[in-house]
């Protein structure tokens, strides 16, 4: 089969599990950084690398940095998410999500 669904279950990306390889934080003078990094394996192999940084000001506000790195010969996934829980529910929350690189380019239209 040539669909692309076929080819990311075939590469396990339907199965992948996390590995954490790095967490780290530091104090800056303005903010906290923390550092994650994860491999994304099925069956002992490293299909991506995902890397967070999130930075969070002494007002609370966050800003989150995500880079993935896919290995030479997995296929690249349709798109990468991002999950989390919230000890309690922000009164408001912005999304920037429109980067240097669009997310979905017909969202503009």
């Amino acid at each position: 089969p040539n669909a692309w669904v076929e080819r990311w279950k075939a590469a396990g990306h339907y199965q992948a599990e996390a590995a954490l390889l790095q967490c780290t934080a530091d104090t800056l003078a303005d903010a906290v950084l923390i550092t994650t990094a994860h491999a994304w394996q099925h069956q002992g192999k490293t299909l991506f690398i995902s890397r967070k940084t999130y930075r969070i000001d002494g007002s609370g506000q966050m800003a989150i940095t995500v880079d993935v790195e896919v290995a030479s010969d997995t296929p690249h996934p349709a798109r990468i998410g991002l999950t989390c829980q919230l000890a309690q529910v922000a009164e408001r929350v912005n999304w920037l999500g429109l980067g240097p690189q669009e997310n979905y380019p017909d969202r503009l239209t």
